[in-house]
């Protein structure tokens, strides 16, 4: 008779988990549509933060500004069209290029993903925070690690 409650939290566990998939899914099937020549992937680490990653198109080959601005883009979406939006601290853009080495698969960064805060995203971004990102991600690409001036 003890399978009753074990059950019931089962069952519980499952419908959680699958409304989050499922706001996911829509999530990924509309950024699709929206950014049909680039295939994406998406994850959510520990239901905080949302990660979206462009690997192997063109968006993953361009340079700064552009991904930047696809970046905001895409964040954008994330806020208006993500079921579970209030439940998240960051929105992560991610541009990949994948090698193939034999039968292994290997995806590399170009550079530091493009990171929005939820509260950044619900007040609306400005021009101001789209020069800070377009810098970091200058900086990320030349590969600087000191600062000389």
């Amino acid at each position: 008779m003890r399978q009753g409650p074990v059950r019931l939290l089962l069952l519980l566990l499952l419908t959680t988990g699958c409304a989050e998939i499922g706001h996911l899914y829509a999530l990924r099937s509309g950024l699709s549509r929206e950014f049909p020549d680039d295939h994406l992937g998406i994850s959510l680490a520990n239901g905080m933060i949302l990660t979206v990653t462009f690997e192997n198109g063109p968006a993953a080959e361009a340079p700064c500004r552009s991904q930047a601005a696809l970046a905001f883009r895409v964040a954008g979406y994330v806020r208006d069209h993500y079921q579970d939006f209030d439940s998240l601290w960051v929105v992560n853009v991610a541009f990949t290029q994948g090698r193939s080495f034999a039968s292994a698969r290997t995806a590399t960064s170009t550079h530091l993903p493009f990171r929005f805060s939820r509260t950044a995203l619900h007040d609306g971004l400005s021009a101001t925070d789209s020069a800070g990102v377009f810098a970091l991600c200058e900086w990320d690409m030349r590969g600087d690690t000191t600062s000389s001036r």
